[in-house]
């Protein structure tokens, strides 16, 4: 519904860089919240029910969550937000 948060990735983007796939996450999400901009996904089909942004889309982001999920169970999120 319109309360589910658009769902994206970067992976399908860049491909996985191993060790720095977290840092391009954040820097990727801190510009979509700095231009209002997420980036569309074209990998295939989504989980039924997931608000998954298919086009590139304008939007307000005050907030947003992004997680990497490693080898190994090496796994971490960060919620940022917008400064203004």
């Amino acid at each position: 519904g319109d309360k589910q948060p658009l769902i994206n990735s970067t992976k399908n983007i860049t491909g996985h860089s191993i060790g720095a796939s977290g840092a391009i996450e954040v820097a990727v999400t801190a510009y979509s919240i700095k231009n209002s901009r997420i980036h569309g996904n074209e990998s295939g089909d989504a989980i039924d029910g997931l608000n998954v942004a298919r086009k590139t889309t304008d939007v307000e982001i005050k907030y947003a969550l992004t997680t990497s999920y490693g080898f190994g169970g090496h796994n971490g999120g960060l919620l940022i937000g917008s400064c203004d």
